[in-house]
């Protein structure tokens, strides 16, 4: 017969995944439906205004070689309304090779370890978890429990540092992000292949240039901080430290055996593994566009959260300098 500690530590549990996956999910489903301009998150009369003279972080940005550029429909052009980037969306001047190959060798490591597999093996692997998302399924380890978890949170880390750049790319961001939360990198990276990383760099937003959703979610302090707290809540709502506490010893040889049996598995740890290094490439241009200039230090900060995939990317959200009003 269960003691009442241990039932109500179990209710506690269920309580914070359920709140955990409610939260995650309207999010989602809000950043799926609001009114997006063609850069996602930031409406497009706000994006002209980013490269206007009297906007006032025009300043920051004029010294940029992409800040005489304007801001069209179809993307970034010349002042002569020509297309800046000619050649079309897959032209390759358009397309950002680091990130293509990742997303390359992603999807090729993906199809390879599927077709390695066992027949069945993935679907026998992941059925009993579909018939309860909440609690971890018996065969799983809770490592990888973790991990799985991880995975429908990082979107929302995405979008904190994709957002304010967003503006003046030929594709809107807001599809990638919300596809991402089940494509992972396989979606994601397709944006990031084709993100002018010039564009993004160039992009100076104060607060009031981003959409509402940006501006009262993403550039939120008490939302940066729900999102650290959901993904601490994450290392017991899996298991992870019940599992570190009871039998330390399993944890790490219970993940392994079953990253090389199962390629949903690997699939999965390599997703966050390349999610987790994309965030912290992303965190030193993040911090310039809100007034850290030194770059050591930029670097450092963005190292650091590689120590602790995810949560130490929603750490650095929700310590970071504000945007200017």
């Amino acid at each position: 017969i269960p003691s009442s500690h241990s039932t109500a530590q179990a209710t506690v549990t269920t309580m914070l995944a359920s709140v955990r996956s409610l939260v995650v999910v309207a999010l989602l489903l809000l950043a799926g439906i609001a009114p997006f301009g063609a850069s996602g998150f930031l409406p497009a009369s706000d994006r002209r205004v980013l490269h206007k003279r009297h906007h006032p972080s025009f300043q920051r940005a004029r010294q940029h070689p992409l800040a005489s550029r304007a801001v069209g429909p179809l993307g970034v052009t010349n002042g002569d309304g020509t297309d800046a980037d000619e050649g079309g969306l897959l032209s390759p001047n358009r397309v950002n090779v680091p990130w293509a190959a990742a997303w390359v060798g992603f999807i090729a490591y993906a199809y390879a370890r599927t077709a390695g597999e066992a027949p069945g093996a993935t679907n026998a692997f992941v059925e009993p978890y579909f018939s309860d998302v909440i609690h971890r399924p018996e065969a799983w380890p809770a490592l990888f429990f973790a991990v799985w978890n991880y995975l429908g949170l990082v979107p929302l880390l995405m979008a904190s540092l994709i957002i304010p750049s967003s503006g003046g790319q030929k594709i809107p961001a807001a599809p990638f992000l919300f596809g991402s939360a089940a494509g992972g990198y396989g979606v994601l990276g397709l944006y990031m292949s084709l993100r002018d990383g010039e564009t993004a760099a160039s992009q100076m937003p104060s607060k009031a240039d981003l959409g509402w959703f940006g501006r009262n979610v993403f550039e939120n302090k008490a939302c940066n901080w729900l999102f650290f707290i959901t993904t601490v809540s994450n290392l017991f709502t899996s298991d992870l430290v019940s599992a570190l506490s009871s039998d330390p010893a399993r944890v790490v040889p219970d993940y392994i055996e079953s990253f090389q049996s199962l390629a949903i598995v690997g699939a999965s740890s390599a997703d966050l593994a390349i999610l987790t290094v994309t965030a912290a490439c992303l965190i030193p241009q993040d911090l310039k566009r809100r007034g850290v200039e030194d770059e050591g230090k930029a670097r450092l900060i963005a190292a650091s959260t590689l120590l602790l995939p995810v949560l130490g990317g929603f750490a650095y959200c929700a310590l970071r300098p504000e945007l200017p009003e």
